[in-house]
């Protein structure tokens, strides 16, 4: 600060304006702030004023000497200077808030740069204790005031366990212990040997589907720590907390009953690995194309090109591998519960196993997981069946067929499937429905009529 017999008085608000009264010091700060530009070069290059060089190494100096920046050596570039708020100058967050505020309502700002000043505007005190708080970790080096990370862990298990009891509560009660449920026991469903086959699984899937931009996401943590002093988009725990999500969702299906080795639409399980993974590549391409593109414009153009060409590789991957089909392909399970439901008696039972779940749910019939079933007991459930006074049918879709005559031809007359279906849903995928009183009927001679079920658009 100047000399005190140089200043004009000591009313705070003039001595205030002796220090950032000038033309170019609240916006160098401005960029520090919130356009995270530490250094000289990105100061210069990007300043929407177009600050000169001499005016800009000026002020640098005046505000260190003002103790509002330090300045520093990088220490991933020996060449270059580090500058970094301290914590005088993160105190004028509110101030610039305000001045922003009253620029928006007064004077004929542009809408692209006046966004930010709208949104401090709109969060009022909250949001910028928060900022404030976010930038002296950043150039600090310490921590937020906020709450510990215990603390935060506590509240997120309070509010976590009752939806955990609540589950173990309507396991114990449908399935008679809290850790039993509607699908294979726990020991049949994971194991240590489906590990290999899931890896050369997911892994496979996703790269082919979301290309290898996807993984981009799992060089975030070397960019973080590397970046970690002067970077907007990276904060370490935060890359390590989003990556955590995405691992935890990996390792619950690694051990996982492994499906075909191209069904791909199971990477479906994956979902919510997906938005972690998304948020960190993003991040990660930004900084590269930051570090390589220093003009404003060729960098915006280069991001736009990049997404253009990722946006178009996926739409024709998804029209490719008949993604836009699935309401089509899915739709199947409406329609045969639905035919059946409107069809088929009433008193009928439907050993199944793929449909089995939504011939219950649209027909309301009774089903028989034929998984359920050991291989020597078809014909004898069919005519336990019968002996109660209900009517078996097999429904089976056509990919299933030659696995059911597989677990069930060799001991049972009915496991061949050697008779025409009753009812027929061609496509996209097969679905066929079949009475096993028609193959008594086909030896007698009687001719078998297969129905069709309709592709019903809507119900």
């Amino acid at each position: 600060m100047a000399e005190s017999h140089a200043l004009r008085s000591g009313c705070p608000i003039n001595l205030t304006l002796e220090i950032l009264g000038d033309r170019w010091s609240l916006l160098v700060l401005r960029d520090m702030m919130f356009g995270d530009r530490r250094h000289f070069r990105e100061l210069l290059t990007r300043s929407e004023e177009g600050i000169a060089s001499n005016i800009l190494a000026d002020r640098l100096k005046k505000l260190t000497a003002q103790g509002l920046i330090t300045r520093a050596d990088d220490p991933t570039h020996k060449q270059k200077a580090i500058y970094s708020l301290t914590e005088r100058a993160i105190e004028l967050v509110p101030i610039l808030a305000l001045i922003g505020g009253w620029g928006t309502r007064h004077l004929p700002v542009t809408e692209e740069l006046s966004i930010r000043a709208k949104l401090l505007e709109a969060g009022g005190p909250p949001m910028w204790d928060a900022f404030m708080e976010e930038l002296r970790r950043r150039h600090l080096g310490r921590p937020g005031e906020g709450r510990s990370v215990l603390w935060q862990l506590a509240l997120f298990a309070g509010a976590a366990v009752p939806g955990c009891l609540a589950v173990a509560a309507v396991n114990q009660y449908l399935y008679g212990s809290p850790f039993r449920f509607g699908y294979e026991p726990v020991d049949v469903l994971y194991q240590l040997a489906n590990a290999g086959p899931n890896l050369d699984r997911y892994p496979r899937w996703l790269v082919q589907t979301e290309t290898p931009f996807i993984l981009l996401g799992l060089v975030a943590p070397f960019v973080a720590w590397g970046r970690r002093q002067r970077s907007t988009h990276f904060a370490v725990d935060r890359v390590v907390l989003l990556l955590s999500v995405a691992a935890v969702v990996w390792l619950s299906y690694l051990f996982y009953l492994p499906f075909g080795r191209d069904e791909w639409t199971y990477l479906r399980f994956l979902l919510p690995a997906y938005p972690p993974l998304l948020v960190l590549s993003v991040a990660v391409t930004i900084e590269v194309l930051g570090l390589a593109i220093v003009r404003d414009g060729a960098r915006i153009t280069a991001t736009v090109i990049a997404c253009v060409a990722l946006a178009g590789w996926l739409a024709r991957t998804a029209v490719d591998r008949g993604a836009l089909m699935a309401r089509l392909v899915e739709r199947r399970y409406a329609d045969v519960g639905r035919y059946i439901d409107v069809a088929l008696p009433s008193n009928g039972v439907f050993i199944a196993s793929v449909q089995a779940g939504s011939i219950r749910y649209y027909s309301g019939r009774l089903t028989l997981n034929y998984d359920r079933l050991q291989p020597r007991w078809l014909d004898d459930a069919v005519a336990e069946l019968r002996s109660r006074g209900l009517h078996p049918f097999i429904a089976v879709e056509a990919d299933e067929e030659r696995l059911f005559r597989e677990r069930f031809a060799e001991m049972n007359v009915l496991g061949r499937l050697d008779w025409p279906p009753a009812a027929e849903r061609r496509e996209p995928i097969p679905v066929r429905i079949y009475d096993p009183a028609d193959r008594e009927r086909m030896q007698r001679g009687e001719r078998i009529e297969t129905g069709t079920i309709p592709l019903v658009r809507r119900w």
